[in-house]
């Protein structure tokens, strides 16, 4: 009984350091204030902005995304290793965003290892604004979607038919 006992716990020990790991091995995301990053909208066809990086401590690289709600998805538009603390650093970004969506969304991702932490991780997001975005075509667009589900499909009884012998 009592090898049965421990045999049970060691399955639940287990099962709980399994439960578990993602979380000892989670690393905490700062806000991004330490990237020193900014963006300077530039005119254009498509959405552009200058994303300038100073950061105010040093990351083992950087990395500046578009958002998933970018036409073609989300993707990194730009790589910089080794970003040195008060340096100064450019990427241009240039992206689309259907019609309907009011912005583009730029990630800038800073990522630091040390003997403390496997990885760390600082991340900045922004929104430049859809030169394209209707506003007034986008909430009739959202009227109609909410109209087209909340309609119900009225059923009907089947006609009474009588039976022919």
């Amino acid at each position: 009984m009592v090898t049965d006992m421990t045999h049970r716990q060691s399955h639940i020990a287990v099962l709980v350091s399994l439960l578990l790991m993602p979380f000892g091995l989670a690393h905490p995301v700062h806000d991004g204030e330490e990237l020193g990053a900014s963006v300077r909208y530039v005119p254009g066809s498509d959405i552009q902005a200058a994303v300038t990086i100073r950061p105010k401590e040093s990351f083992d690289r950087v990395s500046v995304e578009l958002g998933s709600n970018a036409v073609g998805g989300g993707r990194i538009v730009c790589e910089l290793g080794a970003v040195v603390a008060r340096q100064s650093y450019q990427c241009l970004v240039s992206g689309d965003v259907p019609d309907h969506d009011p912005g583009l969304v730029i990630n800038v991702i800073g990522y630091t290892s040390s003997p403390e932490h496997d990885v760390g991780i600082a991340r900045k997001s922004f929104t430049i604004s859809n030169p394209n975005y209707d506003r007034a075509a986008d909430q009739r667009r959202q009227r109609q979607l909410v109209d087209q589900s909340s309609r119900s499909t009225i059923l009907r009884a089947p006609a009474k038919t009588e039976k022919v012998r």
